[in-house]
């Protein structure tokens, strides 16, 4: 099992293929390990590459006040260690709020963006969104956290689509369940309050491609609209049938999304 051993903590990732580097950054709670269908297809032309951020999956998870930042230094971290000087960065939810920050913060590190189900810094969620991640975030100790995970988190709507995959609803129990949970308990508001908005939004360079599933929660497709409006190379597509974790309820439809879009970024047409 790989780990990048840094000063005061170790980062855990998995590595497959060999060419152009892809790095998957996954969403709340979860970890490198929800991208596997795309480790599978894309590792015979790319290399692969997936991170679990700091106090997710097998990563440390230190006593510190966690924020978008934190998972900034991770990836710029992985890329550092792997000797990777850009790569195309690949986020799902909470990872594609990271994507669009590290994007906006090193853009010659990034050759192309894809934002699935994305969320992104600065944006006003729902009532109902909101009351769910208020419910989890009052959890007082790991135990009770991991409790309202699975009554709350993982029995949103926006997961209804994934539980009807067996093999992948357990994977996301699994995740979910190995969270340490630090990053709710110790979170940072600045994730929720802070940028970007629209005019950072046009400050991105790279081509980039936003995808979203037409049946996901509604903060999550305004957020793709906003993405496609605001972003100047893009393309945007709606994934129809699937909800949040359209990855993996879609996985072939997604890859091909994607391995289109990464032929067109190739051949300069976006």
């Amino acid at each position: 099992m790989p780990f990048i051993e840094l000063k005061d903590y170790r980062l855990h990732f998995r590595q497959y293929g060999s060419g152009p580097a892809i790095v998957f950054l996954h969403g709340l709670s979860f970890d490198s390990r929800m991208w596997e269908p795309q480790y599978e297809f894309f590792q015979k032309e790319y290399m692969t590459i997936g991170l679990d951020f700091r106090g997710h999956g097998f990563s440390d998870a230190p006593d510190i006040r966690y924020s978008i930042d934190i998972y900034i230094a991770d990836v710029s971290a992985l890329l550092n260690a792997l000797h990777v000087h850009s790569a195309i960065i690949v986020g799902l939810s909470m990872g594609g709020a990271v994507a669009v920050e590290f994007t906006l913060q090193f853009p010659q590190r990034v050759s192309a963006l894809v934002l699935a189900s994305s969320a992104v810094a600065g944006h006003t969620w729902s009532d109902s969104y909101a009351k769910v991640m208020e419910k989890i975030r009052q959890s007082e100790n790991p135990d009770e956290l991991s409790s309202n995970l699975r009554q709350y988190w993982l029995n949103d709507p926006m997961f209804k689509g994934i539980r009807s995959r067996i093999e992948y609803a357990r994977l996301l129990r699994d995740m979910a369940t190995q969270f340490s949970g630090k990053p709710l308990l110790n979170h940072g508001d600045d994730f929720d309050h802070a940028t970007p908005d629209i005019s950072r939004l046009q400050d991105i360079a790279s081509p980039a491609c936003v995808l979203h599933g037409g049946e996901d929660r509604r903060d999550f497709r305004l957020i793709a609209r906003k993405l496609a409006t605001n972003i100047s190379r893009v393309e945007w597509h709606q994934i129809e049938g699937v909800r949040h974790m359209i990855n993996l309820e879609a996985p072939k439809r997604f890859n091909g999304v994607l391995q289109q879009f990464l032929y067109r970024v190739d051949a300069g047409g976006i």
